[in-house]
């Protein structure tokens, strides 16, 4: 069993596009994650070339995933902001009732506390976890290790099993007690700073893994056919990436689950893999 359960930790594979100014709330970025906010504020984000080094890392990470305030706006008590990760409950299995650890690298120009931590796929199951950007600017190591979730309702087949969060901002509605799992979507608590007030503020994630256990470990380093396979579970193009779809393809779909252009006729999609539905996903360049 590979010990990073997640796809696409390193924010290699990008799909759908490269950059969106401004983005828009449940709009995925890198694949199998998506920009969440409900918020005033907007943001831009893009794949950046900025990472950890070798010499911080002992590896090479070769991007991030960057998000710059645009347009500040304090955030509200029923407001949130966030970068969302959502895997299968395939994924999600060997967690279930496991203690699991959370690894990533982060940079931001804001520092004090920030929110990671998992849900199930309702939302009424949440383990907000505190972690604390001390410098401005400069890459931070991060890991947070989660007691064993409830057996509670959770998805283990092609639905969604999991929410792997990393929230910028929440008003006083999301916030509950860190380091335990709450009932209902608890993003943080009083504690998390907030990212929404200030113009020109950047965030930037790399690195991530969840595994199973209560220590971090070296990051699982895939094949990027291996990991560009695990993104076409979900969805696939017909040419090179990194490249952009001309058209929008239910980027803000709220399940990872596989989508077809459904004005395509059917045999447009010849050649294309099967999705764990069966069926057919697939993302064009242009239509004729």
């Amino acid at each position: 069993m590979m010990k990073r359960i997640n796809i696409n930790g390193d924010f290699d594979v990008w799909q759908l596009g490269t950059s969106w100014a401004p983005m828009y709330h449940a709009h995925m970025l890198a694949d199998m994650w998506r920009y969440a906010n409900t918020t005033n504020a907007s943001h831009n984000i893009a794949l950046s070339t900025d990472a950890p080094t070798f010499a911080q890392a002992g590896r090479k990470i070769s991007q991030s995933a960057m998000i710059t305030c645009t347009s500040a706006a304090a955030c509200g008590s029923t407001q949130n902001l966030g970068l969302v990760y959502r895997g299968e409950g395939y994924e999600w299995a060997p967690c279930w009732q496991q203690q699991t650890t959370i690894l990533f690298w982060v940079k931001s120009t804001k520092t004090r506390v920030f929110f990671t931590g998992l849900a199930n796929s309702a939302q009424d199951l949440s383990c907000p976890m505190a972690y604390t950007i001390n410098t401005a600017n400069t890459w931070e190591y991060k890991s947070v290790t989660l007691p064993a979730s409830p057996a509670s309702t959770w998805y283990f087949d092609y639905r969604v099993g999991y929410s792997l969060y990393f929230f910028l901002a929440s008003g006083s509605m999301f916030w509950g007690t860190a380091g335990v799992w709450n009932s209902g979507q608890q993003a943080g608590d009083s504690s998390q700073v907030d990212f929404n007030d200030t113009n020109g503020a950047t965030f930037q994630l790399a690195g991530v893994q969840l595994e199973v256990g209560t220590s971090a470990t070296s990051f699982g380093v895939w094949r990027f056919e291996d990991e560009l396979r695990h993104c076409q579970r979900y969805i696939e193009k017909s040419f090179r990436p990194p490249g952009s779809v001309a058209c929008r393809a239910s980027p803000g779909s709220s399940s990872p689950k596989p989508f077809i252009f459904h004005e395509v006729i059917h045999a447009c999609f010849a050649g294309f893999d099967r999705g764990p539905s069966g069926l057919p996903r697939a993302a064009f360049d242009r239509l004729l």
